[in-house]
């Protein structure tokens, strides 16, 4: 369902979300229960705060040790950034600042 409200960067109307769950299967009663109740709105609204707070203005944002990646992000590139702060990480416990 994520990916697939993601794919579409339009407005959904309530009913093509509703069509959208029944084409994937969903468990439409829970689903709308869930709707209804409104069961996930605080994790929404907490992740719209943190990537305020992060100043986030689209998806997909990387942060590799809370540096927030910019360029190409592709597998390569952020494999080779990530083993790059990780060989940073080992070495900065070998050699503690004094």
């Amino acid at each position: 369902m994520h990916d697939r409200l993601l794919a579409d960067s339009s407005e959904l109307s309530a009913a093509e979300i509703h069509e959208l769950a029944a084409e994937l299967g969903l468990d439409l009663d829970r689903f709308e229960n869930d709707l209804r109740r409104r069961r996930y709105a605080g994790r929404v609204t907490a992740d719209v705060r943190s990537a305020d707070a992060s100043n986030v203005t689209g998806t997909p944002t990387f942060f590799v040790n809370g540096r927030r990646h910019e360029g190409v992000y592709d597998v390569n590139v952020l494999t080779l950034e990530i083993q790059a702060a990780a060989a940073a990480v080992r070495l900065a416990a070998r050699h503690p600042a004094r």
